[in-house]
């Protein structure tokens, strides 16, 4: 976990890597608990939402960064820290930039919010 989102870190421009690392963020907390732990430990939400801001353009990285969202969501003490970043201007912008790859994950993640 601290692997990926180093490598966010160090490449934060990169818009490839940043979709690679949020979809493997997102694959990793799926349905584990301790990784959703670990993860928001790691300062991997903000980086999520880095991603999101700095690629706004990108429809991979709004994809695979909304869903890493969601399913960090899935543990209740993620869904305050995803507050603390006040993500709705984002959600809402990826969502109406590319509805298709977007629009459920930020539903469902505006709903829980």
């Amino acid at each position: 976990v601290t692997s990926i989102i180093n490598a966010m870190r160090v490449h934060d421009d990169q818009k490839h890597v940043q979709e690679v690392a949020c979809s493997a963020l997102g694959n990793l907390c799926l349905q584990n608990e301790d990784n959703r732990v670990a993860i928001a430990k790691a300062g991997g939400i903000s980086r999520i939402m880095l991603a999101l801001l700095t690629h706004a353009d990108v429809a991979g990285v709004q994809e695979k960064g909304c869903r890493a969202l969601y399913n960090l969501s899935m543990n209740k003490e993620n869904i305050a820290l995803i507050r603390e970043e006040e993500p709705e201007t984002v959600l809402w912008d990826a969502a109406s930039k590319f509805p298709s790859e977007c629009g459920d994950w930020t539903q469902r993640l505006l709903q829980k919010l």
